[in-house]
């Protein structure tokens, strides 16, 4: 009987066997096939005469092919670029047997080389990333020597230890252009199952892999704003130790002295004048590139006469008891240690604070539309979320009583006008909100906008972003993305860096049993994105798992006569929920229902020594906040969400509050409270800059950096005001005993100085309307008195 061969695969669910056919000329079997999508995801096997008991797959991590036999799930797995159509498979059956396929584009031109199955003689590596949205693989070429490594990061040249030969070393061109970072990987022949990433953070950090590393495992390059180019430098050993380099290129591909930046960062620090850190080290070593104790006193004493901010002549000996039990210290021993390990902040002599260890951080989040862009508990699916979160965000005009789209792109800010024009741009929602007002049109209004990219609706042209953001909320296997990337990826950073911090949720609604669900299965390393990552403790790290058991951090605030209470152990509430309709709404209805209440505590002050004490502590808890006193209150500041922050030198700590319902002229949802001055009401302002942040869900969705940016943003702030109080205090200190008047040096010649341009907010950017105050709540809870 003769042989036939067949491809058999994910294109068409395994439904049908694709004749190869042999090419005389090459002893080859080929067939074109087209895939579902791209960019994808395709997983095939070579079937002999259309018998599943006799297939051929690839084993050893592809590198050997086995059979014939029956082995299911044994896939050889051909990764999709994008404008790819086809996938044409060739299949060697003689000798050591030979699976390669090409991508094929829509005029029937291939998509780059082929791709080979089997390991050949020399590996090849390919660059994936974020300057394409992690969609297209970059082929990195063979060199014949390594290029110099970059002067601001990178690994060495050559594995440690190791002889590189030709063959080993390769390079690849990214282009950057207008980007401020980018984040990469490097895969061995287009498998994302054998990619290579760093251990950790830091600068020379160990190279892991070939494998599947967990989500977020990437090198972070920051991009100077002159560079048009990323050159990458790859090296691999027979024995698949690796190294990467990168070197930053100008519009002509010429090398850039990024040296000369004035600061560059690199997750949660700074580096600044590299360039003089290096010529001094190699002014003091010899020529074996080291330098010893004694010589490394002198370098450390130079450094510090150049008040760089990194450290100054009375921190000398401290470092060198870092390295007392070295005999040498070579450059990439110390630059690491400057990377890693110094409090690199602007200037030292802003405030001494600046230059301990980095702050607590206490983080509270709003949950739904923050945290959250899915409700489970109203039935709405993550398409019906992601068409609300887009009519909030879709900007048009008013033509004959409709509502017609001009801008294509989506924005969390109204867009500016053209000049002379009278009308500004209106937001989809506020739209349906001007032409149906009231409550009772709610229902609809919420209908109009889950459908709003449908065929035939106003929104239909964005479709495309639709799609885009719905990606971002489904994993591969097909199910619901729960809680946003960008949240997960700010934990890995925190524990990365090693930072004390505390999470507290927040929420008007009944979501924050879901919220802990989610943290628990990541913090035990279980998440689909993060496998692996583990903060439950089992490291000897802080176990941040959510429990809503816990006695003392899960329950819900209280007001009542003015007075904050903190009820313990249960998140009902009275008017809310299936307690709706009782009558008696006082601190008394806890006591007078069943419910698995752990323990009240009474008074403002009360309240504030226990959220005090709490946050200080490496834990998470959750709290449901009072929807009926923001409702008596108007929906305004001054009974929003109760936040607890200290803005004092003294303390080491740093507390936050993300909601996507804050306001620029009155935060509205969040109730900023000092636990110094607490009669004292707050303006929004200066607190945007260091403590609130308006939650941007169409970022949070689309930047898995999202939250770590915005936490970054806000601690620089943060020490900034510092220093400056720092300054003003060390200046009012120095005024002469017993003077009535000083005069004031003229700081600015400009009479019209203004200190906060640039930072005020227009309250009239923002798409405001009735619909987001509830826009957070259940079924039951909209139903209720207190939501109607």
């Amino acid at each position: 009987m003769p042989i036939s061969y067949y491809a058999v695969g994910s294109w068409d669910d395994w439904a049908e066997f694709h004749l190869l056919c042999l090419d005389e000329a090459t002893g080859l079997y080929g067939a074109t096939i087209p895939v579902r999508k791209a960019p994808g995801v395709e997983e095939f096997q070579i079937v002999e005469n259309k018998s599943w008991a006799r297939r051929f797959f690839p084993v050893d991590g592809g590198q050997s092919i086995a059979g014939p036999e029956e082995r299911h799930g044994a896939n050889w797995r051909a990764e999709i670029p994008c404008r790819c159509r086809d996938l044409h498979v060739l299949w060697d059956p003689v000798g050591q047997r030979d699976v390669k396929w090409q991508f094929v584009d829509h005029s029937g031109k291939p998509l780059g080389r082929p791709v080979v199955s089997r390991k050949s003689a020399t590996a090849t590596f390919f660059l994936v990333g974020s300057w394409n949205d992690w969609q297209d693989f970059l082929e990195l070429r063979p060199r014949t020597r390594p290029r110099t490594l970059a002067a601001f990061g990178g690994q060495r040249d050559a594995p440690h230890g190791e002889d590189v030969r030709k063959d080993q070393i390769h390079g690849g061109r990214i282009p950057v252009q207008g980007l401020g970072s980018v984040e990469l990987q490097v895969a061995q022949g287009r498998d994302w199952e054998r990619r290579f990433y760093p251990a950790d953070a830091s600068t020379n950090a160990r190279v892991l892999g070939p494998s599947c590393p967990p989500h977020g495992m990437n090198w972070r390059i920051p991009i100077p704003s002159c560079c048009w180019w990323l050159r990458v430098t790859w090296c691999c050993n027979a024995g698949g130790a690796g190294a990467l380099s990168w070197t930053f290129l100008d519009q002509r591909a010429n090398d850039i002295d990024v040296s000369q930046q004035t600061v560059l960062h690199l997750g949660f620090v700074q580096v600044r004048a590299m360039k003089l850190i290096s010529d001094i080290f190699h002014n003091h070593c010899g020529g074996d590139g080291k330098v010893s104790p004694s010589t490394l006193r002198e370098l450390l004493v130079t450094l510090g006469d150049h008040n760089l901010g990194i450290w100054d002549t009375s921190d000398v000996d401290t470092i060198l008891a870092r390295w007392s039990d070295k005999s040498s210290i070579d450059f990439d021993e110390f630059v690491s240690w400057v990377y890693q390990d110094c409090a690199l902040l602007s200037p030292r002599d802003q405030s001494e604070e600046c230059h301990r260890s980095p702050r607590h951080l206490t983080i509270n989040f709003d949950v739904n539309k923050t945290l959250v862009m899915r409700d489970k508990t109203a039935g709405k699916s993550v398409e019906v979320v992601i068409n609300e979160v887009l009519a909030e965000t879709c900007w048009g005009r008013f033509e004959d009583d409709r509502w017609i789209l001009v801008s294509d792109q989506p924005s969390s800010l109204r867009p500016e006008t053209s000049a002379g024009e009278s009308e500004g741009l209106v937001s989809y929602a506020e739209f349906l909100e001007k032409t149906m007002p009231g409550s009772a049109a709610r229902k609809d209004r919420q209908k109009l906008k889950g459908a709003f990219t449908l065929p035939g609706h106003p929104g239909e042209r964005m479709e495309h972003s639709h799609k885009k953001l719905c990606k971002q909320l489904i994993y591969p296997d097909g199910s619901p993305v729960q809680v946003v990337h960008a949240f997960f990826r700010l934990l890995v950073e925190l524990k990365r860096s090693k930072r004390s911090f505390s999470l507290i949720f927040r929420s008007f609604g009944e979501d924050l049993e879901l919220v802990a669900s989610e943290l628990n299965s990541f913090c035990e390393g279980k998440h689909p994105m993060f496998p692996g990552f583990c903060m439950d403790g089992s490291d000897g790290e802080p176990d941040y798992r959510f429990h809503v058991t816990h006695p003392e951090r899960y329950g819900n605030f209280h007001v009542e006569d003015e007075e904050l209470h903190l009820v313990l152990g249960t998140i009902e509430q009275p008017g809310e929920g299936s307690f709706k309709d009782v009558k008696d709404r006082s601190l008394a209805f806890f006591q007078q229902h069943d419910l698995p209440v752990k323990k009240i505590i009474s008074g403002t002050s009360a309240v504030v020594d226990f959220i005090w004490e709490l946050s200080s502590q490496c834990v998470t808890a959750g709290f449901r906040d009072n929807f009926q006193f923001w409702k008596a209150k108007n929906h305004s500041q001054e009974g929003g969400k109760f936040f607890l922050f200290d803005a004092s030198r003294s303390t080491r700590r740093h507390e936050m509050f993300f909601d996507d319902n804050v306001h620029f002229d009155d935060l509205k949802i969040v109730r900023p409270f000092n636990r110094l001055r607490q009669r004292k009401s707050w303006w929004g302002l200066p607190l945007l800059q260091t403590h609130v942040c308006r939650a941007d869900a169409l970022t949070a969705i689309n930047d898995d950096l999202y939250f770590v940016a915005e936490v970054q943003r806000m601690e620089d702030n943060y020490e900034h005001k510092l220093a400056a109080m720092q300054r003003c205090s060390t200046c009012l200190q120095r005024l002469p005993k017993g003077a009535e008047s000083v005069a004031i040096p003229q700081l600015h010649h400009n009479a019209n100085y203004d200190a906060w341009e640039g930072l005020r907010k227009d309250e009239s950017v923002l798409p405001l309307t009735s619909d987001a105050d509830a826009d957070f709540f259940s079924p039951i809870a909209r139903s209720s008195e207190g939501t109607k």
